[in-house]
């Protein structure tokens, strides 16, 4: 019975990021990270006929999937925003899934 235990042992000691789970994402000043965000915030532009800049991440998680999931707040010109983007893959693409202002 032991050694059919010994082998679930590590599946119970698997850390949640190492299984997809988000994770705090510590550089908030990393050049790619900042130039989605700014991307993000010129695309949100277009589509609210807006005309807000991008000042800073304040604070971000990201998942990996299929790409990155960037979930997390970041300051604007106009306030503070809650975020959700998925970065795609492949080929330089990001989908907006979240863009709320939670703070003015």
């Amino acid at each position: 019975m032991i050694p059919l235990l010994m082998l679930f042992i590590p599946f119970l000691m698997v850390d949640e990021t190492a299984a997809g789970g988000a994770a705090p994402f510590k550089d908030l000043n990393d050049k790619d990270l900042i130039s989605l965000m700014r991307r993000v915030v010129i695309e949100q532009n277009k589509k609210n006929n807006t005309k807000i800049k991008f000042v800073k991440v304040l604070e971000m998680t990201s998942q990996i999937v299929s790409g990155t999931i960037w979930e997390g707040k970041i300051k604007t010109s106009g306030g503070i925003y809650q975020v959700r983007v998925w970065e795609k893959l492949l080929n330089n693409e990001f989908e907006i899934e979240e863009f709320k202002k939670i703070k003015a």
